[in-house]
């Protein structure tokens, strides 16, 4: 993950965040999110860690590494924050799920405990307005 600093029109390059864990050889690559509030970014690994991570958006816009989540499946294609900010779902493409997690607004934390849509091979998802 790269962090730029945007100054009159130029692009620089600030900081390099990975996204998988030390040692880890796999494939990796994927979406992100930032969070309404915009205090956290969420990140996919759709390779072969099959992970959200989630990073804090730290004051001087730089990221914090916060946790890693398993997404419950194969390969994470998207996910979506409810506008509310409670909520997050992650489809699995090749495991034909996708997963509700509760999130707490204030720390950005994913509750343990999903609850499972079975769905084919979702590739995207947004929440909409009822009305």
């Amino acid at each position: 993950m790269l962090v730029f600093d945007y100054n009159d029109g130029k692009l620089t390059q600030v900081q390099t965040v990975p996204m998988t864990a030390p040692g880890f050889k796999g494939k990796i690559g994927g979406a992100i999110h930032l969070s309404p509030d915009g205090c956290f970014l969420y990140a996919t690994n759709r390779g072969e860690a099959n992970q959200l991570v989630q990073f804090a958006v730290e004051l001087n816009g730089h990221l914090k590494l916060e946790k890693r989540y398993s997404t419950l499946g194969k390969t994470p294609r998207e996910f979506a924050i409810d506008p509310s900010g409670r909520w997050l779902i992650v489809g699995n493409q090749d495991s034909d799920s996708a997963y509700f997690f509760r999130r707490d607004p204030q720390t950005g934390e994913l509750a343990s405990d999903p609850k499972q849509l079975s769905i084919g091979s979702p590739v995207d998802l947004k929440f909409v307005s009822p009305s």
